[in-house]
């Protein structure tokens, strides 16, 4: 009796474990590599859920959606790196597991664009994966941005710093962007209240030929006046003057002085007067520094018409024709010195 009912425990034993299915043991936790399990890590300090597949199936990735992933503007693959990547695997190293989420039944890689297309360069059947479940599309693009971040061909300088922007604009404080991205907080600010004033200046139809005439420095600048009516008129008015960025900064300096929108447009005419009038100064400088300068020439020229000394060793003749061209000269000379003084 005993035996059989050994047996029959057994037996019972037996039918109430299911056998797990293939896709069942991929999918249970293993024991995770160093490196895999900071991975898992990773994805769990953010909160996002996950599935470890050690043997995905390569021909269920979307590999052309996967290079679309923003993380990097130029050259999303480096093909230098994948021959790397491949014959490394073809000697037996191990990589790290790739991240990605489903989408359309196809897996698109938040991280493993190299390692997926060194597997696929070598017909590779499968990879393992991180499966990111049921995240948010601001959570996929942080994971992504985090990633390329981390390891990978770098970034460049541009694509860091856009990447640390759109996080500070999904919530992040700067600090914690530039870090994330190995860039300055100082350069992350600068091009945030750049973009900032770019925005506005398209927003507001500025011309953009007349918004790029502007450097750095000055659009930002400009982007401090408040009021969206004098902003405009300032960014027109510095653009048609020609003014430098001294010029521009004390300009806005005297906009943000006052309240309201009347009084702010009222200092840009007042600007537009005092700038004509010392236009006016400065033309009526320059005539007669120019006046000066002719009448000078003149009474150069008219000296050394008087002076025998230098002609006394020319031919006759071609000391003739020298001071006869320079009687030309100083003729011509006074004539423009009288018609200066007809035009003021």
């Amino acid at each position: 009796m005993a035996t059989t009912k050994g047996a029959q425990e057994s037996s019972v034993t037996e039918k109430s474990v299911p056998v797990p299915t293939t896709k069942e043991k991929r999918m249970t936790k293993p024991r995770l590599s160093h490196d895999d399990a900071k991975t898992a890590e990773w994805l769990s300090d953010n909160l996002v859920e996950w599935e470890f597949d050690r043997e995905f199936p390569i021909d269920k990735i979307n590999f052309e959606e996967s290079l679309n992933n923003q993380a990097r503007f130029k050259n999303p693959i480096v093909e230098d790196t994948v021959q790397v990547y491949a014959e490394a695997m073809e000697n037996g190293d191990q990589f790290p597991a790739c991240v990605g989420y489903m989408k359309n039944h196809k897996l698109v890689f938040i991280d493993g664009n190299h390692r997926g297309q060194a597997a696929a360069l070598l017909d590779s059947e499968t990879l393992p994966v991180f499966i990111v479940k049921n995240a948010p599309v601001d959570m996929i693009l942080k994971l992504t941005y985090e990633a390329n971040a981390k390891q990978g061909p770098p970034n460049s300088p541009e694509e860091r710093l856009e990447h640390a922007m759109w996080l500070v604009r999904s919530g992040h404080n700067q600090h914690n962007a530039a870090a994330l991205m190995n860039i300055k907080v100082s350069d992350l600010r600068s091009s945030l209240l750049k973009s900032e004033a770019d925005r506005r200046a398209a927003a507001l139809s500025i011309k953009r030929q007349t918004w790029n005439s502007f450097g750095s420095t000055s659009r930002k600048r400009l982007n401090a006046i408040k009021s969206d009516a004098a902003f405009k008129k300032a960014v027109d008015v510095s653009h048609k003057l020609g003014l430098k960025t001294d010029k521009i900064s004390a300009l806005v300096g005297d906009i943000n002085r006052v309240k309201t929108n009347a009084e702010q447009l009222k200092v840009v005419d007042q600007y537009i007067d005092a700038h004509s009038t010392e236009a006016q100064i400065a033309s009526r400088k320059n005539k007669t520094n120019l006046r000066y300068l002719v009448r000078t020439h003149s009474q150069a020229l008219m000296v050394d018409l008087n002076r025998d000394d230098l002609y006394e060793n020319l031919p006759p003749q071609e000391a003739a024709e020298i001071k006869a061209i320079l009687r030309k000269l100083v003729r011509e000379v006074n004539a423009a010195i009288k018609e200066f003084a007809q035009h003021e």
